[in-house]
């Protein structure tokens, strides 16, 4: 009686510009994870266990032209700096989510070919997925800001996109920080630079006849 019944990794960069400061993180986007996720899976199933991949990417929490290794352009959600790294973004316009979004289904199809049991979505912390949900990181006019359902929209997408790519056949959840202990006050706001019009993407909402069931967590 007793044990652990399910392991949830910490983050796994979901795309190629997710790694953020964990050089050496698991980047879940390549093919070359699976072998090495067929290994974790062995190793916990032995003991009776589930294990879950956790997926991320960081938006502005990065240091992108700060460095000469590994040297990328900074994505954020909106003109507002890191209040980490405090370097200023490139917006990102619709090529740039959906690259993201790609990305994320390509490491869940590689977590489900590696044998692991459930795919865990980081909407915490304030990573790229809290940045679209948060007001103070969040001031796009465009179809993902303003109101909760455009913040939203962001993080749906990336869960229909898994859920598209993954079937029914494991969990999909998603890990949300419900406090982020920061406001989005009027001196940060100023800190934003209006998005060109390249960057604005027209109004829309997203609609799923049948959105499978996902787990939330926080904290």
């Amino acid at each position: 009686m007793g044990g652990t019944g399910l392991l949830i990794t910490e983050q796994q960069a979901g795309h190629r510009l997710s790694k953020g400061s964990f050089k050496a993180a698991c980047t879940a986007w390549e093919k070359r994870c699976i072998p090495q996720y067929e290994k974790l899976a062995a190793a916990v199933h032995e003991f009776g266990c589930k294990q879950f991949a956790q997926l991320f990417a960081t938006g502005v929490h990065d240091r992108g032209t700060m460095q000469i290794d590994e040297w990328h352009p900074l994505w954020g959600v909106s003109a507002i700096p890191s209040t980490v790294f405090n370097e200023m973004p490139m917006v990102m316009g619709q090529a740039e989510i959906d690259d993201i979004v790609s990305g994320h289904g390509d490491a869940a199809m590689n977590v489900l070919r590696g044998g692991l049991d459930g795919v865990e979505i980081n909407g915490a912390h304030s990573y790229l997925v809290g940045q679209f949900l948060s007001r103070a990181y969040n001031v796009r006019t465009d179809g993902y800001g303003g109101s909760v359902r455009n913040r939203c929209r962001f993080a749906l997408e990336l869960g229909e996109e898994i859920r598209r790519r993954i079937g029914t056949e494991i969990p999909l959840g998603i890990r949300l920080s419900f406090d982020e202990f920061v406001r989005a006050s009027a001196s940060h706001r100023r800190r934003a630079r209006k998005p060109s019009k390249s960057s604005l993407l027209p109004a829309s909402t997203t609609t799923s006849a049948s959105r499978p069931a996902a787990t939330t967590r926080s904290g």
